[in-house]
């Protein structure tokens, strides 16, 4: 079998400015594209989305003590909610997690367990909202 001389062999220069037949200026540019959508997807990742252990029994059965929750942060105040969603807000200087039970223009009612085992609805003003439960990974 015969070799045959590849075109660029006795062309060093015209060789060193391909890679795998590309041209190397379109290959970095190549690379810088990917670099920056990459930079972009990961903090718009780490901005909107985040996990969080759940430590309460507030939500059980559904959602077992122990589990971890990946939530969507409300930036801006843009998560959409409705009845049976579970979201964490803002009190007293802490984060507590409860389901929704009803929407109203303003606010949006809780349900929480009292001391005494009984269930209460609560408002909670919609600026204290500090994200929605998208998903829970029971970890027992």
């Amino acid at each position: 079998m015969v070799s045959l001389p590849h075109p660029w062999q006795h062309e060093p220069a015209i060789a060193a400015r391909y890679i795998g037949g590309i041209e190397t200026g379109r290959v970095r540019q190549l690379a810088k594209c990917i670099g920056y959508g990459l930079a972009l997807l990961i903090v718009g990742c780490s901005t909107c989305f985040g996990g969080t252990p759940i430590e309460t029994d507030q939500l059980a059965p559904e959602v077992p003590n122990g589990s971890i929750a990946l939530i969507l942060k409300n930036r801006f105040e843009m998560v959409r909610l409705k009845p049976g969603d579970v979201i964490t807000y803002k009190k007293e200087g802490g984060f507590f997690i409860r389901r929704v039970t009803r929407i109203s223009q303003n606010e949006v009612w809780i349900s929480e367990k009292t001391g005494d085992g009984q269930t209460v609805e609560k408002a909670i003003p919609l600026r204290d909202i500090a994200s929605k439960m998208i998903k829970h990974f029971d970890m027992h």
